[in-house]
């Protein structure tokens, strides 16, 4: 996930934390273009399966900072020292990652990376 690779960098913050604290705000970036996978995410946490997959995968991403928060994962960017400043450097930084950009279900543009990050302050 290349939105999660500036924070490693730069504030040192653990490659799997990361990873968990951005992969719910890109989830929910990626719910248009990725419902089926969503669903099976929420229903693999505990959703029950007798919702139509566009509200199955909905639930995937509150389910999942619920587990985070249960594990005591940090669940924004400013738990682990990232602020407002910092955003523009850490799209920079990701916008570089293309190797991971070009794989993920949807497009993303500098101009969506600087929104879910400001989504996961």
């Amino acid at each position: 996930m290349a939105l999660a690779y500036p924070l490693g960098g730069e504030f040192h913050v653990p490659h799997g934390v990361s990873i968990a604290l951005m992969l719910p705000f890109v989830m929910e970036f990626n719910l248009s273009a990725a419902t089926g996978r969503y669903a099976r995410v929420a229903e693999a946490l505990g959703a029950r399966k007798d919702e139509d997959a566009t509200a199955m995968a909905g639930r995937a991403v509150p389910l999942l900072q619920e587990l985070f928060r249960d594990c005591g994962v940090p669940t924004r960017l400013h738990e682990v020292g990232v602020t407002e400043e910092a955003l523009d450097r850490m799209v920079r930084s990701a916008m570089t990652v293309t190797r991971l950009l070009e794989r993920n279900p949807r497009e993303v543009s500098a101009g969506d990376a600087l929104a879910i990050y400001r989504q996961a302050l």
